[in-house]
């Protein structure tokens, strides 16, 4: 169901109960609490720990404002500089992992 100006949950984010509160694009939006039915497999975890190094890695270069705003350039609407560095680093670090073995059997 969509609502216009409603006060109550303008700006909302967060969950409560079954219900989870998201922005996007400047509206809030309403969906159900995601569920994980299994434990998470070495593979995924490995995906988790490098999502986190390259956010990490990702807010740390931005804290310049050049970079930031060379980031941001790139960026289309609704994408902040964030957006676009975060991949960007994931990307780097698939390279870097896939061209070590070769590196190390020369």
């Amino acid at each position: 169901m969509k609502s216009r100006d409603n006060f109550a949950t303008e700006g909302l984010s967060g969950t409560y109960k079954q219900v989870v509160f998201r922005q996007l694009f400047g509206k809030t939006v309403l969906g159900k609490r995601p569920k994980r039915t299994k434990a998470s497999t070495a593979s995924q975890n490995a995906i988790t720990t490098a999502f986190k190094e390259a956010a990490m890695y990702a807010k740390s270069i931005l804290i310049d404002p050049l970079i930031k705003a060379a980031y941001k350039l790139k960026a289309k609407p609704g994408q902040s500089a964030f957006n676009i560095a975060e991949p960007i680093i994931l990307k780097r670090r698939k390279l870097a992992r896939s061209t070590a073995p070769a590196i190390m059997a020369r």
